[in-house]
C-alpha cells in the first residue's frame, strides 16, 4: 500500500510544479515564480520543518513536499521511486549534485556516527572482555560481528572495509 506522502506526491505534477516553483540545482534553492498569499515572486520558499525539522519542505495547494523530493521531480520530470539520499547528510542542502535515489538500507548506510564511541560500528565491550572496542556492521536486517579490537582506529578500520564493501558509494565511515 503506498505511504500517505506518496498519495500526496501523485496530485503534484510536473507542469504544476515549475508554474508555482524555480528551482536552481547549483544552489539548491527553489524560488516562487508566482506571488502566494503575502509572499512575492523571486522569494527563496523553504522552511525547517518535517522530519525532526531537519529537512526543508514547502506548501503547494494546501499540501506539504520535502524539498529535496521536489528537486528530484523538478530535475526528471517524475517522483522519485525510493527515497532521495543527501550524499553529505546534510538535510538541507539540495543540490542537485548532493541529491541521488536510494533504497531505505542505503539511505540508512549515509548516516553519520551516533554511539558512544563517536565513531560509526564501533562499540565499547563488555569490562570482562580482553579487548576493549567491537566492530560491527549491518545491512538488509542482519548484523555481521567483525571482531573486538585493542584500539578504537583498528575497529573503525574494520568497519570502514566492511561497510564499503557491503555499501558500495552508500557506506559513510564518519
Amino acid at each position: 500500500m503506498p505511504s500517505l506522502d506518496r498519495m500526496r506526491e501523485k496530485r503534484l505534477s510536473i507542469e504544476r510544479l515549475r508554474e508555482v516553483l524555480n528551482y536552481d540545482p547549483e544552489s539548491g534553492f527553489f524560488t516562487l515564480r508566482v506571488r502566494m498569499a503575502n509572499v512575492m515572486p523571486g522569494t527563496i520558499v523553504g522552511r525547517k520543518g518535517g522530519y525532526r525539522g531537519l529537512y526543508r519542505d514547502f506548501q503547494i495547494d494546501k499540501t506539504r513536499f520535502y524539498l529535496h523530493r521536489l528537486a528530484f521531480l523538478y530535475m526528471t520530470g517524475r517522483w522519485p521511486e525510493f527515497e532521495v539520499d543527501h550524499k553529505n547528510t546534510d538535510k538541507a542542502d539540495n543540490r542537485w549534485n548532493n541529491l541521488r535515489q536510494a533504497t531505505s538500507g542505503q539511505n540508512k548506510a549515509n548516516r553519520v556516527a551516533k554511539g558512544r564511541s563517536g565513531v560509526k560500528g564501533v562499540y565499547a565491550t563488555a569490562a570482562r572482555c580482553r579487548k576493549p572496542w567491537e566492530s560491527c556492521v549491518g545491512k538488509d536486517g542482519k548484523v555481521w560481528r567483525l571482531g573486538q579490537f585493542d584500539t578504537i582506529e583498528e575497529a573503525h578500520a574494520a568497519y570502514t572495509a566492511a561497510a564499503t564493501a557491503l555499501h558500495g558509494e552508500f557506506a559513510r565511515a564518519a
